[in-house]
């Protein structure tokens, strides 16, 4: 079993995007449609290397729910329109089904107990269509834990802190685990089941 030990969880407060074509905009638990809840959570931001003024790429970032892994992408050349960004390296986006029903009414809560700002896009129609949270930039190394109290569950992100190639395989190619010291495990895979000779040539010889 492989573990990977992150450094000290950073929390981030998401920037207000611009709108881009679509309609989108921040609701709050006073806004009239506030309690619909949208079909998908999308997690969305920058990877950035501070001290070198750059976008990194090729970074894996990790989704949790009560520490089990339930999504996952790379750090890539994209744009994340409906936090009104154009087009970057470092940006990774990470969509799930609500499966929760979860709202902009909903209480979440970042570990040290400030609230994201979650953003909703809605369908041509007027209807929330995608509950998004974005970070415009992230450092390699960083957890965010986003609990959500009522429902007694939790989210965490995570961005691993060497780029992908650098990551043992099983992480690379395995679901993981998030403990709450930050450890991150994946299970080796089962080995390949190798030829008996003897059984080849007794099948031979018949």
């Amino acid at each position: 079993m492989f573990v990977i030990m992150l450094i000290t969880a950073l929390f981030i407060g998401p920037e207000m995007g611009t709108p881009d074509g679509v309609v989108y905009s921040a609701l709050t638990p006073d806004s009239p449609d506030s309690r619909s809840a949208a079909p998908r959570l999308t997690f969305a931001g920058k990877v950035s290397d501070t001290a070198a003024e750059k976008w990194l790429n090729d970074y894996l970032v990790l989704l949790y729910l009560d520490g089990v892994e339930i999504g996952r992408t790379h750090s890539q050349r994209n744009r994340y329109t409906p936090a009104g960004s154009g087009v970057y390296d470092g940006t990774f986006v990470i969509t799930i089904d609500n499966a929760y029903a979860l709202t902009a009414a909903d209480d979440f809560r970042y570990a040290n107990g400030n609230q994201p700002e979650w953003q909703t896009a809605r369908s041509p129609s007027g209807f929330p269509a995608e509950l998004f949270v974005w970070y415009p930039s992230l450092t390699p190394g960083r957890i965010i834990r986003i609990a959500v109290p009522d429902k007694r569950i939790e989210y965490a992100l995570v961005l691993l802190a060497q780029p992908a190639a650098d990551l043992p395989a099983a992480i690379r190619q395995e679901t993981t685990t998030l403990n709450g010291d930050g450890y991150i495990q994946a299970a080796l895979p089962p080995p390949t089941a190798k030829a008996n000779p003897l059984t080849e040539l007794q099948q031979e010889l018949q």
